[in-house]
């Protein structure tokens, strides 16, 4: 059963919405066909917030975690073409620009693990970790920091598919075929990826080589340091950054930004 609360097109009584809120009512359905309409309004609401000096640094955090998350959940819905691969330029973007606004790295991770659904989380971690990894080795060119930021935020996208069985256990507690399953979706997510038109080839490649590392252990393909596309070397320092500091079924127990950097530098 559901009540229809406004009709399209018509002005939303915020002081209505906040008495749903009230009663714990904290989800709303709109129509398939409304979606993208929707997500682009808040896209644009969010990048007016994020431009904003009068906004603190940890509420314009907030309200990309909460765009962002709709974005990615419309992937499911959508699908990745069209309007919604444009959102997630767009955030993509808006990333950048807090990144360039000398956003904190504890300001980040206390924001995101607020978020429940841990792929988003990750991913978005992902996202603004490697730009800022990026502004660290000089790299100033928007168009590069803003592929760093959109494949940080697509990497993962073929993990949505494995079952929570296999996501909730370490490498360890896998059987042989479970890893080769795991193993496979970075193959699953430039699967998904190639429907979209006109996707930089740095994309696809971040999303293929985000689990591979200067050693040659990693997966899908075990290639060495120098084979790999220098952007996804910078999500793959990414990748690993966030699983320590947001805590993964590899890593339970999270680790403060400072003994992530230095657990990186042992191991890696």
């Amino acid at each position: 059963k559901f009540i229809l609360l406004f009709r399209k097109g018509s002005k939303i009584d915020l002081k209505q919405l906040a008495q749903y809120k009230d009663k714990e009512i904290n989800e709303l359905y709109v129509y398939k066909d409304d979606y993208s309409a929707m997500t682009k309004k808040q896209v644009f609401i969010a990048g007016m917030i994020i431009d904003s000096d009068k906004v603190d640094e940890q509420a314009k955090l907030s309200i990309m975690n909460r765009v962002a998350s709709g974005i990615y959940d419309g992937f499911t819905q959508m699908g990745l073409g069209g309007e919604a691969f444009d959102s997630a330029k767009v955030i993509s973007e808006s990333v950048v620009t807090l990144v360039q606004q000398k956003t904190s790295i504890n300001a980040l991770l206390e924001g995101l693990n607020k978020v429940s659904e841990e792929i988003f989380r990750h991913s978005m971690g992902v996202s603004f970790i490697s730009p800022m990894i990026g502004v660290a080795l000089g790299w100033t060119r928007s168009e590069t920091l803003e592929k760093l930021s959109l494949g940080g935020l697509l990497h993962d996208i073929g993990k949505r598919e494995l079952s929570p069985e296999i996501l909730k256990k370490s490498r360890g507690e896998l059987t042989y075929d479970e890893v080769k399953e795991y193993e496979n979706h970075p193959h699953r997510s430039v699967q998904l990826l190639s429907t979209i038109e006109g996707l930089p080839a740095d994309i696809t490649a971040i999303a293929y080589e985000h689990h591979e590392n200067s050693i040659g252990q990693g997966f899908p393909k075990r290639l060495w340091d120098m084979k790999l596309n220098p952007l996804s070397r910078v999500v793959a320092l990414a990748n690993t950054f966030c699983e320590l500091t947001m805590g993964s079924a590899t890593y339970p127990q999270k680790k403060s930004a400072e003994d992530a950097l230095n657990h990186i530098e042992t191991i890696l």
